[in-house]
């Protein structure tokens, strides 16, 4: 039956050449498949590289010009060395423009790759730029909303033996404290920056609303005491209300909020005592966290419920999967169909290893008063870093 012969059985000139040639090409095609996603990758990292050293440039701007040429100069050898012999970098072009205030890096790199030799090429050329504002001419707009614990257990000590309520009162200066220094400009960030209060138990027991600085709270602040129960629902919901009525009070000034970044500090030290308020609680940080706004969580030697919620609030990192909460978990938060009822840090066979993968970098797990005055300070430093903007 020569209509089922097949190619061995297939003895023809043409076809031979027909199928050599195919079999060619498709080689061909993958390999530049595969080298196209090698090039892609290697320019990804070239790319994270450049935006690392023109950062590092945008916050030593005001120091003397070589020594700000070699700060990014070591940043990127530091880096590039990791990439190995296969890619060659040449010299960078760093350049900062004191007149326009910007910083900028380029680099070009020629990478050995197997597609160059169809291409009659001995390597590759890729090339990559970044470009910074200096950090004292970046001043963005921000607001800051804290949800604070004063529930009852606030008045017990530390492990290393402070009141965990004073300690509170002592961290909330060392954030503004960390913020100013890392600002490069004190008076465009008193211009910019606008913060309030939410302080809760079982009930929102006090608050401060958004206004200009910080300096409005502190009064408040020094006033807490610690009392009551445990629900962290009203508190969250108010802070999310006074960054929305912020936002429009802005516009009413016309202030242009089109780069306005948006943080609440939510701490605790205990859990909710009604599994709902974790539920209700959960939905609030993710709505806000839809809204873009940036939700930094403190567990104060805090128990496995508590800091599940505090997880499941806090941010993703820049670039994780899960930008907004970790959506496998939705079926614990969920109470209506689909949903178990169950808040995250209540689901059956939740374990600690998850939770630890589940960490990000607005996530703090303060076990005595030195790390969670550290955090705040850590706090203060991260939310400065947004000024310096890649351009």
């Amino acid at each position: 039956m020569w209509i089922r012969s097949n190619y061995k059985q297939n003895t023809d000139g043409n076809f031979s050449t027909i199928a050599a040639f195919t079999v060619s090409l498709l080689m061909v095609l993958v390999s530049a498949a595969v080298e196209t996603s090698r090039l892609s990758s290697t320019n990804s990292k070239l790319q994270s590289i450049t935006d690392m050293a023109v950062l590092a440039g945008a916050i030593a701007a005001d120091k003397r010009a070589s020594d700000r040429q070699e700060i990014v100069e070591d940043i990127l050898a530091q880096n590039l060395a990791a990439l190995g012999d296969k890619i060659q970098v040449q010299t960078p072009v760093i350049e900062f423009d004191d007149v326009t205030q910007t910083v900028s890096v380029q680099l070009e790199a020629n990478v050995n790759s197997y597609l160059a030799k169809f291409l009659g090429k001995s390597e590759l050329t890729t090339s990559v730029e970044s470009e910074s504002l200096f950090a004292a001419a970046a001043i963005a707009p921000i607001s800051i909303a804290f949800a604070l614990d004063v529930s009852g257990s606030m008045s017990n000590l530390t492990a290393d033996g402070d009141v965990k309520i004073e300690t509170l009162k002592d961290s909330i200066p060392v954030l503004f404290e960390s913020l100013e220094a890392g600002s490069k400009s004190k008076a465009k960030l008193a211009e910019k920056l606008r913060t309030g209060m939410s302080a809760y138990n079982t009930a929102l027991v006090d608050q401060q609303p958004m206004d200009i600085g910080w300096d409005h709270l502190e009064d408040s602040v020094d006033a807490l005491a610690a009392a009551g129960g445990t629900n962290s629902t009203p508190a969250l919901q108010n802070s999310y209300d006074q960054l929305l009525e912020d936002r429009a009070y802005r516009e009413s000034q016309g202030e242009d909020i089109s780069d306005l970044v948006e943080y609440v500090i939510f701490m605790t030290d205990g859990d909710n005592n009604q599994p709902e308020w974790d539920i209700e609680s959960a939905q609030i940080c993710e709505a806000m966290k839809d809204d873009g706004i940036d939700i930094y969580s403190i567990a104060f030697a805090a128990p496995g419920k508590g800091e599940a919620l505090l997880l499941d609030c806090a941010s993703s990192n820049a670039g994780d999967k899960k930008k907004n909460g970790n959506k496998d978990d939705d079926k614990c938060m969920d109470s209506g169909s689909g949903g178990d009822g169950q808040a995250l840090g209540h689901c059956d066979g939740k374990e600690k290893k998850d939770l630890e993968e589940a960490k990000s970098a607005y996530y703090f797990d303060a076990s005595d008063a030195d790390a969670f005055k550290e955090a705040f300070d850590e706090i203060g430093e991260s939310i400065a870093q947004v000024y310096i903007r890649i351009l």
